[in-house]
């Protein structure tokens, strides 16, 4: 059963409009760790500049100098995302529109 954008969104730590500045381990959308300039938080708060990891099965592919919105899950200290979660944050209502 798939889960409804709100309940993959639930544990989203934080929301944020960046630009990609670098990537690190190449590009697979399973391994790679992103470093982000954070342009706007939307959900949460962050440091101006951030890591992010990408973890599978449902990878993303950072690409330098992609600005983008990230739903962020923070994992033992680390932000993380996926495709499950982009799609999820795609599905939902405008962003503040009551978030």
């Amino acid at each position: 059963m798939l889960q409804s954008s709100e309940a993959a969104l639930a544990d989203v730590s934080l929301i944020i409009e960046g630009e990609v500045t670098a990537i690190e381990g190449g590009n697979n959308g399973l391994s790679n760790v992103a470093t982000v300039t954070v342009v706007k938080a939307i959900r949460g708060a962050s440091a101006a500049t951030i890591m992010v990891a990408a973890r599978g099965p449902c990878g993303i592919w950072f690409h330098q100098g992609e600005r983008l919105t990230l739903a962020l899950e923070n994992r033992a200290g680390s932000y993380t995302t996926n495709l499950c979660l982009m799609n999820a944050l795609q599905q939902r209502p405008p962003l503040g529109s009551g978030d």
